[in-house]
């Protein structure tokens, strides 16, 4: 089985995982700055607006999703991978496998 080390950073990341998938949803109902779905996370990279993007991990297989974080790395947003084998990934994916928390609103 895995071994402890493992186990408390999978615990970390899963815990992770969670609290940034409920600070999407919350900003999401409280109309605060949240991008989610591949067109609207797109325009908000060509603002320059992505603070963290959120992806799930069966879309980096995706050459446009690839493309997207490459963008969204080189104006330094944090990058976080959801596991689809997890709770928060697969919510991820009922919102297209794509989200982001941005800097400021874009109109």
């Amino acid at each position: 089985g895995l071994g402890i080390l493992e186990r408390i950073h999978e615990d970390i990341q899963l815990g992770n995982e969670v609290r940034l998938f409920a600070e999407l949803l919350s900003r999401i109902a409280k109309g605060l700055p949240a991008a989610y779905g591949r067109a609207e996370v797109k325009r908000a990279i060509d603002f320059g607006a992505c603070e963290r993007l959120l992806i799930v991990d069966t879309l980096l297989r995706d050459e446009e999703t690839i493309h997207l974080m490459d963008r969204a790395e080189q104006m330094n947003a944090g990058i976080v991978v959801f596991s689809s084998a997890f709770e928060p990934g697969r919510q991820l994916e009922g919102l297209g496998g794509i989200a982001a928390l941005l800097r400021y609103h874009i109109g």
